[in-house]
């Protein structure tokens, strides 16, 4: 696959390499899409999931969120004409009345069932005050971007930044200007204000993520953020008409360090890496297809682009991701409860299930890489080092072991087509928060084979720690640990299978939970099934 297959994904090679907005602490921000109903008569909130809505907005809460991105198709039916269907929009804003009343903002977008120059105006009317519009107001750690230049257009997609990290948000659809006439905007028209956003972002320091309702590369949808497709070939990026497009703004966010764009649209939840479709100016980012906040859920299927590689894909599930900055380190959490559909895919009812388990969990860091393991190759091709200078004791990652040989698929609506997964391994580092660290902090992403389970395939992770911090003594009881709500402790005790074994001496492919230290290299190992934070220090 072009772009992808390299152990360095393509898309990074212009990276933000610190940000220099670092906030004091981390926060976060959540992401849900699709919150439509039907059928909407007798339902008392018509076309809007009022229940599942209620269900997330504790969970934000919860959470300790400071806003809530909703990436469009808020109603199902507040595109239609008539006030009957627009007063979905009204329903729709009335249920963040918890959110306001913690503190909590929520920045939507419209989707296709808001598509309308009658839905723009009232999308306008009932979330007053988005950034881009006179009523807008920097504070509390948020300033606005520029505004959109094209008329009618302020407000509906918008950019604002907030502590350490910008937004750009994307609407596609029919609006009106200010002269009366019903226009749409393609992403085309609108490349140069995207552009000029994410170059603000990238010089002030910040990460920078994009949102939009329709897809890059949708898996049931095949019209996607650059229109609709050709033919009943064209999984959304064949024609060559719109391939400029797709290629501009595929580069933009990665010359600017903007790794993520979120959507909907496709009623599942969905990781991929996806490059654009010219070979002389690829660029490669990845798309996360939010989820189903919804009554109906949908089933990917053909045709497939070369141009994607499939990370992880759960369906049938009401889900929801919580996004935590923290300076240079970026980390998504998906949570997700499985559905029983009860008529044609969809559900007839929802009650609250009390608790969303986590299904994934993938990040990145500004100052880490990022390494693409296509199925049936070696985890040795992840290679890392910590920064350097004062604070840091400049560890050195290596994965000395292991293949991805057991890999995950995704699935169609018939079964028939199982598309392979890959693993998008993604590092990251930290100064050790403790005395007694003796390495710096190592982030380690994407492992993960399937959703709603941490296991990965085995493999020996090695880390290089300052032996001037390690009495002679003490040398010999050195490991692997890994960061827990606990605190430190031993990362072989915590894998999900295979039992804690301690030796010294150099890997030699030993099995699944052997952790050994090499005293005279300055170096530890050990043989995992998971990922997550790990350093150096003594075993107790």
């Amino acid at each position: 696959m072009r772009g992808i297959w390299r152990g360095l994904v393509v898309g990074w090679v212009t990276l933000v390499v610190g940000v220099g907005a670092v906030s004091a602490a981390p926060w976060k921000f959540a992401v849900m899409s699709d919150t439509q109903w039907a059928p909407a008569v007798d339902h008392v909130g018509r076309g809007v999931a009022i229940e599942i809505i209620a269900s997330l907005n504790q969970e934000f809460i919860r959470h300790g969120v400071a806003f809530v991105i909703e990436v469009g198709d808020l109603t199902d039916n507040g595109g239609e004409d008539g006030e009957e269907f627009l007063s979905e929009l009204n329903i729709r804003a009335a249920a963040n009345l918890a959110l306001q009343q913690a503190g909590i903002r929520f920045f939507p977008l419209r989707g296709n069932h808001e598509d309308s120059a009658a839905a723009a105006k009232r999308f306008g009317e009932v979330f007053a005050g988005l950034p881009g519009t006179a009523a807008w107001r920097d504070g509390d750690g948020y300033t606005a971007g520029t505004p959109a230049e094209l008329p009618g257009l302020a407000g509906l997609s918008y950019a604002f930044a907030y502590r350490d990290a910008s937004f750009v948000l994307l609407d596609q659809f029919t609006l009106p200007t200010p002269a009366g006439q019903a226009v749409d905007y393609p992403i085309a028209r609108q490349q140069p204000w995207i552009t000029a956003q994410l170059a603000a972002a990238q010089a002030a320091g910040r990460h920078a993520f994009v949102f939009s309702h329709k897809n890059l590369l949708g898996q049931n949808h095949k019209d996607n953020l650059f229109g609709t497709p050709r033919g009943a070939a064209d999984p959304g990026d064949a024609d060559p008409a719109k391939q400029p497009t797709q290629t501009a703004f595929c580069r933009a966010m990665a010359d600017h360090g903007a790794r993520w764009i979120f959507s909907g649209h496709d009623h599942l939840y969905h990781r991929a890496l996806v490059t654009s479709p010219d070979a002389a100016r690829s660029a490669t980012v990845q798309q996360i297809i939010a989820g189903s906040n919804s009554y109906k859920f949908y089933d990917p299927r053909l045709p497939y682009s070369s141009n994607e590689q499939p990370l992880i894909q759960e369906r049938k599930s009401v889900g929801y991701l919580i996004v935590t900055v923290d300076g240079p380190r970026v980390q998504a959490d998906y949570y997700s409860v499985p559905c029983q559909l009860v008529i044609n895919g969809n559900i007839s009812s929802w009650h609250s299930p009390g608790a969303f388990p986590q299904a994934d969990r993938f990040g990145y860091s500004t100052n880490g890489q990022g390494f693409v393991v296509a199925p049936g190759e070696s985890f040795t091709k992840v290679l890392d080092a910590a920064p350097s200078g004062p604070g840091w004791v400049g560890s050195r990652l290596e994965l000395l072991g292991g293949e991805n040989t057991v890999v995950g698929t995704t699935a169609d609506e018939e079964y028939v087509i199982r598309r392979p997964t890959a693993n998008h391994v993604t590092t990251g580092w930290q100064p050790a928060p403790l005395p007694a660290l003796v390495s710096d902090v190592v982030s380690l992403w994407g492992m993960r084979i399937r959703p709603r389970s941490p296991r990965s395939n085995p493999y020996c992770l090695a880390l290089s720690y300052d032996t001037a911090r390690v009495p002679a003594a003490q040398a010999g009881r050195l490991t692997l640990l890994v960061r827990t709500s606990r605190g430190w402790v031993p990362a072989v005790s915590r894998n999900t299978a295979g039992r804690p074994r301690y030796v010294e001496g150099a890997y030699t492919n030993q099995p699944l939970g052997t952790a050994g230290v090499l005293a005279e290299a300055g170096r530890v190992w050990a043989v995992l099934d998971y990922d997550g934070d790990f350093a150096v220090g003594v075993r107790r």
